[in-house]
């Protein structure tokens, strides 16, 4: 039987020159294949939380050519990440757009959770909560000092809301995600799954998808 990878929730991720996305995996080993439980034996942390979405991040940007080779990683503070690649340097910021309500109820359901409470009021409030979600996050961020020196965010919705839109507007985010305000900060990239990051940028007015091609899971 395969094993499971080791869960270290205070593991940093941490990336030197690798040339090829074999030579990334192998210098990440387990660090951001998995997260732990909310609360409990193991539970993730802050760094692990950002390890387990720039992982996806990194790896998807590869893929689809948004980063190139040779690329390293820092694992820091402030921004949370810098990347530095054949393009230049990316500074990367990580946050969850989640209301504190649905983190606690979160928290407490094990198991498979529920796709969100709009079965009353329907995928259009479900849609504008999650867009107003996501602007909460980004203005939290934006205000920053290091907003404004290059640097992007990277956001995973985590809430109700988010769970109602992933399942009935998978595959219509973009045109509320055109609206969001980001300025100064160069690009917001929405984490909508594993194969799909959305890349908001304030040079363009359209949303971009990453990962049009299906990505392996790695």
């Amino acid at each position: 039987m395969r094993r499971r990878p080791s869960f270290d929730p205070h593991a940093r991720l941490e990336i030197r020159r690798a040339r090829t996305v074999g030579g990334v995996l192998r210098q990440l080993g387990p660090v951001g294949c998995r997260n732990g439980p909310r609360i409990g034996t193991g539970k993730r942390t802050a760094v692990s939380n950002e390890a387990y979405l720039c992982r996806r991040f990194v790896l998807l940007a590869l893929e689809t050519g948004r980063l190139g080779f040779p690329i390293s990683v820092e694992h820091g503070d402030a921004p949370d990440f810098t990347i530095r690649h054949s393009g230049g340097t990316t500074r990367l910021e990580v946050t969850e757009a989640c209301p504190q309500k649905d983190g606690h109820l979160f928290a407490t359901q094990s198991g498979v959770q529920p796709i969100g409470n709009y079965s009353d009021t329907g995928t259009e409030a479900a849609v504008r909560d999650l867009r107003s979600q996501i602007q909460d996050a980004i203005d939290r961020k934006r205000i920053k000092p290091y907003a404004a020196q290059g640097t992007s965010l990277l956001i995973y919705p985590n809430s109700e809301a988010a769970q109602w839109a992933h399942f009935f507007v998978r595959d219509r985010p973009a045109p509320f995600l055109r609206e969001l305000l980001i300025e100064p900060l160069d690009s917001v990239f929405i984490y909508w799954s594993d194969k799909e990051i959305f890349e908001v940028s304030a040079s363009k007015e359209q949303a971009v998808l990453l990962g049009a091609r299906p990505m392996r899971a790695q």
